[in-house]
């Protein structure tokens, strides 16, 4: 393996481990270990515990392993691409009003 998939390798881990101590605070069985003040700062611990894990995650997974995994979760997913080359001339001129400008100029 080289570096960079240690690094995403180790990433992945990181969000792994967070998202499974969000989970024990969610549930409550981290305060058999931690005391906290407040229940605040319990819901905010396990909120950024949680945000973490995901941000760890979303970096983890390459941007190649990202697109088809996207795919696979969300196989109706429709997108819109509009190709903005083919609208504009390359004066600048909408594409519509280039082929008037074209069709009255082979009329005349």
């Amino acid at each position: 393996m080289n570096k960079s998939a240690y690094k995403n390798l180790l990433t992945l881990t990181g969000g792994i481990i967070s998202l499974s101590i969000a989970y024990i605070t969610a549930t409550g069985t981290i305060l058999n270990y931690i005391s906290f003040a407040d229940p605040l700062n319990e819901m905010f611990f396990c909120f950024s515990a949680l945000i973490l894990g995901v941000m760890c995650i979303y970096t983890g997974i390459p941007t190649r392993h990202f697109r088809k995994l996207r795919n696979k979760l969300f196989p109706f997913t429709i997108s819109f691409k509009i190709n903005i080359e083919k609208r504009y001339h390359p004066s600048g001129i909408h594409m519509k009003a280039w082929k008037n400008y074209v069709n009255k100029n082979k009329n005349q």
